[in-house]
């Protein structure tokens, strides 16, 4: 038996569906699809994760034949995985999201503040920079026609 029959073959003995054996290996319903098919081979991390869901060694998942193999007891088999609940799922995802909104609103706020604080301090400066004209015309600087006196 080769390797995409024997990871088919311990599944169901075992009562896993494969998205039981997805989430326990932290991959794709669609990854156990392509190993029990043929397409594909699991990376050896997920083959020694795969031997110890089973209960077998990794000689006999990959190397030697299961079917002379007695099921072993149920105390000895491993709990299927349990799936995260469809609401949980869609508590955690309005959680992120409400982070994401936090977050942006707090950056958006950053960025105003410092926009108006760069802004006044623009202004401010150009406040410096004028030259008040009656001031100019008392000193005797500017002619009151607005001509400079320069000699």
């Amino acid at each position: 038996m080769v390797l995409s029959e024997k990871l088919a073959a311990l599944r169901k003995e075992h009562g896993y569906s494969q998205l039981n054996v997805a989430e326990r290996l932290n991959v794709s319903r669609q990854a156990i699809s392509r190993w029990e098919v043929g397409s594909s081979v699991p990376s050896t991390e997920n083959l020694l994760e795969l031997s110890r869901l089973y209960g077998v060694s990794l000689d006999e998942l990959v190397g030697h034949d299961i079917e002379g193999k007695t099921p072993s007891s149920p105390e000895s088999q491993p709990e299927p995985p349990k799936a995260v609940p469809k609401k949980q799922r869609i508590g955690i995802t309005v959680l992120f999201r409400k982070r994401i909104s936090i977050v942006a609103a707090i950056v958006f706020l950053v960025f105003v503040f410092l926009l108006s604080t760069c802004l006044w301090r623009m202004n401010r400066s150009q406040n410096e920079n004028l030259v008040d004209i009656d001031h100019l015309q008392q000193e005797g600087t500017v002619a009151p026609d607005g001509n400079f006196g320069f000699d």
